[in-house]
């Protein structure tokens, strides 16, 4: 388990996969694997609550609210 610090969106403590989105490669530098589980919730056209869960850590908001 890796912990990460930093300023969250809410307070609060998660634990899931983790995303990292680096600015220079946007959402290309998020793990393949990640983007197909939400690819396939998308596609099986199960609610947004039933989405997978992963942790996205960017290096700005901006980036991370455009993910």
């Amino acid at each position: 388990m890796i912990v990460l610090e930093g300023t969250a969106k809410t307070p609060g403590v998660a634990i899931a996969r983790g995303a990292t989105v680096r600015a220079p490669d946007g959402i290309g530098s998020v793990a393949p694997s990640i983007l197909e589980h939400g690819i396939q919730a998308i596609k099986r056209r199960l609610s947004p609550v039933d989405y997978p869960e992963a942790v996205v850590v960017c290096d700005s908001l901006a980036l991370g609210a455009g993910v």
